[in-house]
Order: structure tokens, then C-alpha cells, then sequence
């Protein structure tokens, strides 16, 4: 599961990662190819911190445009789609 980070999921980049830790704590990885999978568990974390970075760069980038007016949903309208957004 070594995909360049075009081909790379958040969801995919954890769950490799937190198969890679598990092997580690269970020491399941020979001696041999440790250093290797230390090396693409660090990668995969730089890579979740920068897609959770852009995520949030991007939700902000989104709210900083909103007025409060539009943050304030009328309890009629709670269940329907609004302004066409899904």
C-alpha cells in the first residue's frame, strides 16, 4: 500500500499507518526492514498533518466568507437543503 500522495487517501494514509504501528508494537517487522517502515510511518504522518492543515485551511477559507446571518439556520428550514447545497 506505498501510493504516491496523488493516489493517497487521508482515510487510506491512517489506516496503513496504524497497521504499520501495529505490526511495530508486535514486533512483527524484522530487524532488517524496520528502518524502512519507520521511515514510511513518518511520511504518512507528514502527510496527514498536511491534508488535516489544508482541510482546515479550507473549512476556514469557507466560514470567513459566511456573514453570522448565514450561520444561523431558521428551525423551519433545519432538514432541507438550503440555497441548493447538499
Amino acid at each position: 500500500m506505498n501510493e504516491t500522495p496523488e493516489q493517497l487517501t487521508y482515510s487510506a494514509a491512517m489506516a496503513e499507518l496504524e497497521a504499520l504501528v501495529k505490526k511495530i508494537e508486535q514486533e512483527e517487522i524484522p530487524v532488517d526492514d524496520l528502518a524502512d517502515k519507520v521511515k514510511r510511518a513518518a511520511c504518512l504522518i507528514n502527510y496527514c498533518k498536511k491534508r488535516l492543515k489544508s482541510t482546515e485551511d479550507e473549512v476556514r477559507t469557507v466560514l470567513d466568507g459566511l456573514s453570522a446571518e448565514d450561520l444561523t439556520v431558521p428551525r423551519e428550514s433545519m432538514g432541507e437543503n438550503r440555497n441548493g447545497c447538499a
